[in-house]
């Protein structure tokens, strides 16, 4: 799905720079493209300021006053479309690409103009890619550490309830093992460190019920209880810290 969206990008921008019958007025469309790009806009206010169209705006040199107004460049064209069409005509009649005849069978002169819009355009596809990764990552992160967190909490006092009660509910510690495993799932599903998801997958228990892990359902006395407690405290502190551990590794891919 992402080469076919890049593939159609790269076609569309292709077709733009193909000069057609069918629109009337490429060259205008081009020159609005030109000025209005962030790398010229400084330079049509100078131009429209050198032409007595309007005058500069101190600290802002993109803008400029025209009037009784101050308009950003895409405003002014909007409002003043002849003022505009007359200082961008000045400045590219001072690019030399633009005013030589095309040689025959060469590209239009104004690809080279595009050029640099298109390099600008296609670096920021990239970079905004980059950036949704990096958000998702740090987003699966966060929620990795939130529910082994939780988990953790959980556990600590279902367990400390069950060695006073051996008739404690695990109901809320399963759900919290339940969505810690989900998290973990979530994390693998973006290619981070699955041998160690992995692992903690099998070692985190689907059902949290001690009385059945210890003694196959028979109560146990306060004493074995005790003893169980803190081994499953010692066991549920490991497992929390790998899972945080996990989560705070570099977010490189691993193969499966």
């Amino acid at each position: 799905m992402r080469v076919r969206r890049s593939a159609a990008l790269l076609l569309w921008i292709g077709a733009a720079l193909v000069p057609s019958a069918a629109h009337a007025d490429d060259a205008a469309d081009l020159r609005t493209v030109y000025c209005l790009s962030a790398a010229h806009r400084e330079q049509v206010v100078e131009a429209a300021v050198n032409l007595a169209l309007g005058t500069a705006v101190p600290g802002d040199p993109a803008s400029l006053t025209a009037g009784s107004w101050t308009y950003t460049l895409p405003a002014w064209r909007t409002h003043r479309p002849a003022d505009f069409e007359r200082a961008c005509s000045a400045l590219l009649a001072t690019v030399p690409r633009l005013v030589t005849d095309e040689e025959p069978g060469g590209l239009p002169p104004y690809v080279d103009l595009l050029l640099p819009v298109l390099a600008g355009a296609l670096l920021t596809l990239a970079v905004q890619r980059v950036d949704a990764a990096v958000t998702r990552g740090n987003a699966a992160r966060e929620a990795l550490l939130g529910a082994a967190s939780r988990f953790g909490v959980t556990a600590h006092e279902y367990v400390n309830a069950w060695i006073d009660n051996s008739g404690t509910p695990p109901d809320a510690v399963s759900q919290r093992a339940f969505e810690l495993r989900v998290e973990l799932l979530k994390y693998q599903l973006l290619g981070r460190h699955r041998a160690a998801v992995d692992g903690l997958l099998d070692d985190l228990p689907t059902g949290y019920d001690l009385n059945a892990a210890h003694g196959g359902g028979a109560p146990l006395n306060y004493a074995r209880r005790s003893e169980a407690g803190r081994e499953e405290l010692t066991r549920v502190a490991g497992l929390v810290a790998r899972a945080e551990a996990l989560a705070r590794r570099s977010p490189r891919k691993e193969g499966a």
